[in-house]
C-alpha cells in the first residue's frame, strides 16, 4: 500500500498511462481499475497517451479512461508528437 507523507498535498499527483490500445483481455478495459484509483486518490490526474495503429481503433476507450481520471487523451503517432505531448502536460502542471 502506498503511503503518502503530509507534504504530499503540495503536489499534483499524476499518472501517465501509455497504451497501444490493444487490450490483452478484451473483457477488461481498465474502467474498474480507474474508478478504484480515483476513489483512493481523488486528486490524481490521469493522462492517457496512445501510440501505434491499434490505438486509433480503441481511441474511444482510451479517451474515456482519461476523462474518468480527470485528465485527457493524447495521440502520439511519432516521437516528435510524443515530445510535444510531454511538454504540453508539463506546462499544464506548472499553472
Amino acid at each position: 500500500m502506498l503511503e503518502l507523507g503530509a507534504d504530499f498535498v503540495d503536489f499534483q499527483p499524476l499518472l501517465l498511462l501509455m497504451s497501444d490500445g490493444d487490450a490483452s483481455n478484451q473483457k477488461e478495459n481498465g474502467m474498474k481499475e480507474m474508478a478504484e484509483l480515483k476513489k483512493k486518490f481523488p486528486q490524481l490526474l490521469v493522462y492517457v497517451i496512445g501510440f501505434g495503429k491499434e490505438c486509433v481503433s480503441h481511441r474511444s476507450t482510451l479517451d474515456k479512461l482519461a476523462l474518468q481520471g480527470g485528465g485527457k487523451f493524447c495521440y502520439a503517432p511519432d516521437g516528435n508528437q510524443l515530445k510535444d505531448i510531454f511538454e504540453e502536460i508539463s506546462t499544464s502542471l506548472k499553472m
